[in-house]
C-alpha cells in the first residue's frame, strides 16, 4: 500500500495518539489548522489526504463533517467518539464511513483505518 495521508480535525493530544499508532509506517498524520476567522473549507482546500478523521468532541465536528462531504466527496470520514457518546447519533446523519471508539487501542485504530483506505483505493 502507498503512503497514507491522514487529516485530523481534533484536540492536540488525539492528532498525537493517531500519530503514534501509525510510528514506523509508510503514514502521515497532520492536524487540520482551521485559521483565525476561516472555515473547514480553509483547512481542507490545500491538502490532499487519503482519510480525514474528526474527533467527536470538537465544536462543530457536525458541520466539520457536512462540509467535508460537500467539497470532498470522495475521501472517506471518520469519526472517534466514546462508546455512549449521543453524538455519534448526530455525526451518523452527517454520512461518516466509519467510527472508532476512544476506547480502541492502537492496533484496532490502525487496521481498522487502513481496511477503510484500502476500500476507498479500490472503489477509486
Amino acid at each position: 500500500m502507498e503512503a497514507m495521508r491522514i487529516m485530523v480535525f481534533g484536540r492536540q493530544a488525539f492528532v498525537a495518539r493517531l500519530a503514534s499508532a501509525f510510528r514506523g509506517e509508510d503514514a502521515q498524520v497532520s492536524n487540520a489548522i482551521i485559521p483565525a476567522g476561516g472555515d473547514v473549507e480553509d483547512a481542507i482546500l490545500h491538502h490532499d489526504c487519503d482519510l480525514i478523521v474528526i474527533e467527536s468532541g470538537i465544536q462543530d465536528a457536525a458541520h466539520y463533517c457536512a462540509k467535508i462531504r460537500e467539497r470532498l466527496g470522495d475521501v472517506p470520514v471518520v469519526i472517534v467518539t466514546r462508546r455512549n457518546d449521543t453524538d455519534w447519533n448526530r455525526m451518523a446523519a452527517a454520512d461518516v464511513d466509519g467510527y472508532i471508539s476512544y476506547e480502541a487501542g492502537n492496533e484496532e485504530i490502525n487496521a481498522r483505518l487502513k481496511a477503510i483506505v484500502r476500500s476507498s483505493r479500490a472503489a477509486s
